[in-house]
């Protein structure tokens, strides 16, 4: 699953949004970001997404 978000440029955000992922058994395959270009002071993140067979997106 590839999802993409948009990301305030703070210290800290990146965390926030892939910790929650983690937590629920799902694994990063790729990660990129690049700066807005349509918002200043934001990121925007391309994730590639897998999850442990058996579980379901959220989490069981």
């Amino acid at each position: 699953m590839r999802v993409v978000v948009r990301i305030p440029g703070r210290r800290g955000e990146a965390v926030r949004l892939t910790q929650p992922m983690l937590d629920r058994g799902w694994w990063i395959m790729s990660l990129v970001n690049i700066r807005s270009p349509r918002q200043e002071g934001y990121w925007d993140i391309i994730l590639s997404l897998g999850m442990h067979q058996g579980r379901t997106a959220d989490g069981h």
